[in-house]
């Protein structure tokens, strides 16, 4: 009996707790939390997910348009709220300069652009923030990013994702489709894990039959279209911190 006892103690000392599951929403150990105060990051295009030989990505000059409309979104998402408080980018940066710490952007921007942190198995941004922000040097800049912006407690990041145009010849019928998801991550600064996220995925499509001859696929959908699409409706902001939704 005495032996048993024992090796269920070693044992127990032994295991590792696994980590818990990160879901979409609020984080489980942040349920009752609502930053004071959010830093708001300009748009990204994050590409880390696996692409497929036959797709082709947007121009950059396309991704900053896309950007931008999704910029004021999330300013947007902030006015009327008694309960959301923050800096807008321009805020943000201006805080920074004053600081002399404006590099501060250009280190959390050029971390976020880490590809080798998404590895064969890593298709997903979730996936991948998890082991960004296990980084002593992302941790570190967030840190320093709080105490040059008088002390955010959080920082709000928008990130467009698996941008993609494919034309599909599909038995006969020719289909150009546009997709691409929008996300939104709210990072705690102190322990640099996420306190709330949410995605959103949108797609355009035109066909047509394929006639004699050559394939002569149908103009693509507009990128605004496909972004609209997903911004039409205040589903990204759900069950966002001391958002009130009407």
């Amino acid at each position: 009996m005495k032996k048993y006892l024992l090796i269920t103690v070693l044992l127990s000392a032994c295991t590792t707790p696994s980590k818990p599951t990160i879901r979409r929403g609020v984080q489980k150990q942040f349920l009752s939390y609502i930053p004071a105060r959010v830093s708001l990051f300009r748009c990204a295009s994050w590409n880390g997910s696996r692409q497929k030989e036959s797709v082709t990505m947007p121009a950059q000059d396309t991704q900053a348009i896309l950007c931008k409309e999704f910029d004021q979104f999330v300013l947007d998402g902030f006015g009327s709220q008694p309960f959301m408080r923050g800096f807008p980018p321009h805020a943000v940066q201006k805080l920074l300069k004053r600081k002399e710490s404006v590099d501060l952007l250009t280190t959390l921007r050029s971390l976020l652009a880490r590809a080798e942190l998404c590895s064969a198995q890593c298709d997903d941004l979730i996936h991948f923030y998890t082991r960004l922000a296990a980084l002593p040097e992302w941790r570190h800049s967030l840190l320093k990013l709080s105490q040059a912006t008088q002390y955010s407690d959080a920082i709000l990041l928008p990130l467009l994702s698996d941008l993609r145009q494919e034309q599909i010849d599909d038995r006969g019928l020719l289909i150009a489709r546009r997709s691409m998801k929008a996300h939104l991550l709210l990072i705690d600064i102190q322990s640099a894990e996420l306190i709330w996220f949410n995605s959103r995925y949108g797609q355009q499509s035109k066909s047509q039959l394929r006639n004699k001859g050559a394939a002569v696929f149908p103009a693509f959908p507009t990128w605004e279209h496909v972004l609209k699409q997903i911004l039409a409706v205040d589903l990204l902001w759900k069950d966002y911190p001391g958002k009130i939704i009407n």
